[in-house]
C-alpha cells in the first residue's frame, strides 16, 4: 500500500502540511511526501473600469479530507460559483461542475461558504462581485498513474470502440465513471475515451463535457501524446455547440501546453480563426440549445454558455424552461425565458455567463448580435 501523509493546502490563504523525509516536487503543488492536498484557486478575473475586486479577509475553513477517501485513492475537483455581497459575505454559492463523490462536493461548498471578503467597490462604493473558485482534493502519489484494474476496464472499452461499437464502450465505461474512488489519472483517461465514444454516437454536448473533464488542470493527467487530440476534440465540440468564447479560451490554454508545430494545435487554431471571421460579420448568429440531464442527482438541469456578443435574445422555445440567469463579474440579472425581450450586456460588466434552467429535453435558440 502506498504511504500517505495528510495535509491541507489552501492557495489563497495558508498551508498546514508536515514535510516527510523524502520530499518530492509536484508541479503546481507544495513539496511534500505522499498525501492529500486541498487547493483553492480563483478562476474568474476582475471587473471593468472603476471596479476594484474583493479581497479575502477571513480564510476558508479547510474541509476534512475523509480518511476513507484517502485510503481508497479518491481524488476530486469542484468548481463553486458564488456572489460576494457588498457586506463581504458569500451568497448564492452553488456547484457548477465537479468530478468525485457527493461528500467532497458538499465539503467544498461548505468551505467556500465559510469565506468572508473585504467587498469589491465600483467607483468607491461597495458592490457585489460574482466569482468562481476551484477546490481540488489531491493525493500526491510517489508513483502517479492509473491502477491495473482501471487500465484493464479501459482497454476493454477501447477495444469495443475500435471495433466500431461506441455504445458498448459507453456501457462499459459508465459504471467505472460512476465509481467514486478514482484518482485524477483514471478520471482523465475514462473521460477522454467516453468523449470519443459520445462523439461517434453524435452526442456532442456529452462529448464536450467529457473532453472538458479530461483536460482539467491543463491536461496534465493525460498522456503527452493524447492531450493535443483531446484539446482539439474539446474545441471542435464547443464550436459545434456554439460555445465560441469557451473555444477561444481553451485554445489559449492549449497553446500554452502543446508544441507550436503540433498538427492538432494547428487544426484548432484554424477552427477558431474561422469562427472569429464569422463573428466579425455584422449579422446575428443563432445557436440551437437544449438542456441535458445533469451529471449528478443533486444538481439542477441547466444549459451554460458564455456569450460571444453583447446582445442576446431567446427564440423557438420548446418544453419547460424555468428561468435564466446572467452572471457577470459585477452584475447578476435573472428573469423568465421569453421571446419578447432582448438583453444587452454592457462592457463594464466584463465576463458573463448565461445559465438557462429547465427540464431535461427542453430546447430553445439563443440569438446573439453585436
Amino acid at each position: 500500500m502506498r504511504q500517505r501523509l495528510a495535509c491541507a493546502f489552501i492557495l489563497i490563504s495558508f498551508m498546514i502540511c508536515p514535510l516527510g523525509p523524502r520530499a518530492q516536487e509536484f508541479p503546481g503543488k507544495p513539496t511534500t511526501d505522499s498525501g492529500p492536498i486541498l487547493e483553492y484557486s480563483d478562476i474568474r478575473g476582475p471587473g471593468g473600469p472603476g471596479f476594484v475586486p474583493a479581497v479575502i479577509d477571513r480564510k476558508a475553513k479547510a474541509p476534512d479530507y475523509p480518511s476513507n477517501e484517502i485510503r481508497n485513492d479518491t481524488e476530486a475537483w469542484v468548481i463553486v460559483s458564488y456572489t460576494i455581497a457588498p457586506d463581504g459575505t458569500v451568497q448564492d454559492a452553488k456547484v457548477t461542475d465537479s468530478v468525485g463523490p457527493q461528500t467532497l462536493r458538499q465539503r467544498a461548498l461548505a468551505a467556500v461558504n465559510s469565506m468572508h471578503f473585504v467587498p469589491a467597490t465600483l467607483n468607491g462604493v461597495p458592490a457585489s462581485q460574482n466569482r468562481s473558485t476551484q477546490v481540488a482534493f489531491f493525493i500526491a502519489y510517489p508513483t502517479p498513474g492509473a491502477r491495473p484494474e482501471v487500465v484493464s476496464a479501459y482497454k476493454k472499452a477501447y477495444a469495443r470502440l475500435k471495433q466500431g461499437d461506441p455504445q458498448t464502450a459507453i456501457d462499459l465505461l459508465e459504471p467505472m465513471q460512476k465509481e467514486e474512488h478514482l484518482n485524477f489519472y483514471e478520471r482523465a483517461m475514462m473521460s477522454d475515451l467516453a468523449g470519443l465514444a459520445r462523439l461517434k454516437l453524435g452526442q456532442i454536448d456529452l462529448a464536450q463535457r467529457e473532453f472538458s473533464h479530461a483536460v482539467w488542470s491543463d491536461g496534465k493527467y493525460l498522456g503527452k501524446s493524447t492531450m493535443p487530440a483531446t484539446y482539439l476534440g474539446l474545441i471542435q465540440t464547443e464550436v459545434q455547440l456554439g460555445h465560441f468564447a469557451e473555444a477561444h479560451e481553451d485554445l489559449e490554454k492549449m497553446t500554452k501546453v502543446v508544441p507550436a508545430t503540433n498538427e492538432s494545435l494547428q487544426e484548432a487554431k484554424a477552427t477558431v480563426a474561422n469562427i472569429d471571421a464569422a463573428l466579425a460579420k455584422p449579422g446575428a448568429i443563432s445557436i440551437p440549445a437544449h438542456i441535458s440531464v445533469p451529471e449528478h442527482a443533486d444538481e439542477e438541469a441547466v444549459w451554460r454558455h458564455k456569450p460571444s456578443r453583447k446582445t442576446i435574445a431567446f427564440n423557438d422555445l420548446k418544453g419547460k424552461l424555468d428561468r435564466f440567469e446572467i452572471r457577470c463579474d459585477t452584475t447578476t440579472v435573472k428573469g423568465k425565458v421569453e421571446t419578447e425581450y432582448e438583453y444587452t450586456l454592457p462592457t463594464s460588466w466584463n465576463k458573463c455567463w448565461l445559465n438557462v434552467y429547465g427540464e431535461p429535453g427542453a430546447s430553445f435558440t439563443l440569438v446573439e448580435a453585436p
